[in-house]
């Protein structure tokens, strides 16, 4: 087992990926999203108590927090600074699923009801940095294969669990699986190539 990063190191980890260009950066950020994938799972787990949606949301969290690194101004920590995006997508993936649920007259597997969020607590900067990474996300998903393309945007955009995924699309959950890897890792490889491209 890894030993956890300090505050300080993950924070100048970060510094040291936003001062960086091309696939130096690329490097960086992946070491940073290595050393803070145990903290997202944690708070993951805070919300989820299937595995399955821990990995997926733990997924788009990480991949929320490569889009955005920008934004970080180190005015607080970065610990900090990843607890309330992790929080904010949680909600977020609580909300989506809880209006699906609602929409087709049913509830979770597990009984329980999603938690209420008070719309209050939408980081406006959060919002923002969305908003500008939709575009290069968009993008990118736009050049990988269309059948990865539209398996990783039922499960990272529009939420669904694999299960739910495999229904519709009438595969196996071991395909989803499989696909949701594949297109992660098919995504990482434009977004990258995006990266070298704008340096």
């Amino acid at each position: 087992m890894k030993k956890p990063h300090s505050a300080t190191a993950l924070s100048n980890l970060a510094v040291d990926a936003q001062r960086s260009k091309g696939a130096e950066r690329a490097e960086k950020m992946n070491r940073l999203v290595e050393a803070l994938e145990p903290n997202v799972r944690s708070m993951a787990h805070r919300f989820f108590k299937n595995e399955a949606d821990v990995d997926d949301v733990s997924q788009s969290i990480l991949l929320r927090i490569a889009c955005s690194l920008d934004r970080y101004d180190g005015r607080a920590s970065l610990l900090s600074w990843v607890k309330v995006l992790s929080r904010n997508q949680c909600l977020d993936v609580l909300r989506q699923h809880g209006r699906r649920e609602a929409a087709l007259g049913s509830h979770p597997d597990d009984g329980s009801t999603p938690e209420a969020c008070d719309p209050g607590q939408i980081d406006p900067l959060e919002l923002a940095s969305q908003k500008e990474c939709s575009t290069v996300v968009r993008q990118a998903f736009e050049r990988i294969s269309p059948a990865l393309s539209r398996t990783a945007h039922m499960r990272f955009i529009q939420g669904y669990n694999q299960r739910e995924v495999a229904e519709r699309l009438r595969i196996s959950v071991g395909t989803v699986k499989s696909r949701s890897h594949r297109a992660l890792v098919a995504l990482r490889d434009e977004l990258h190539e995006e990266a070298l491209l704008a340096s």
